[in-house]
């Protein structure tokens, strides 16, 4: 693909049956796969719950994804979209700073002198 293409370009793309973007589909597929099988190794999770851009395209996804796991292993855990779909990170990122300023002023307002996080 040429340029800078996003997630959703390529999503986009692989839906329309454009090779190179079947191809990158494929790729993802393939790192998500190792991915799992690692995480699987020392887990054994029922259920991965994949978020964000991607997340949302688990239905173009998911069959490249089962085919690469059958060949890694024998986990077979089962796939779904995450609830936050593609604003997940942002929404973590978000609520994690807000953690951290929370945890701040109540340690100033304590009176302690280390507020590292």
């Amino acid at each position: 693909m040429r340029g800078r293409p996003t997630a959703a370009d390529v999503f986009t793309a692989a839906r329309t049956g454009e090779r190179p973007a079947i191809e990158a589909v494929r790729q993802e597929a393939h790192r998500l796969a190792n991915l799992i099988v690692a995480i699987g190794a020392f887990l054994d999770p029922e259920l991965i719950v994949i978020g964000g851009g991607v997340g949302q395209n688990l239905d173009l996804l998911e069959p490249p994804l089962r085919e690469e796991l059958q060949h890694l292993s024998p986990i077979a855990p089962r796939l779904t979209t995450a609830a936050l779909g593609a604003e997940a990170v942002l929404q973590g990122a978000v609520s994690r700073g807000v953690a951290i300023a929370r945890e701040s002023v109540f340690l100033a307002r304590l009176g302690a002198t280390d507020t590292a996080v």
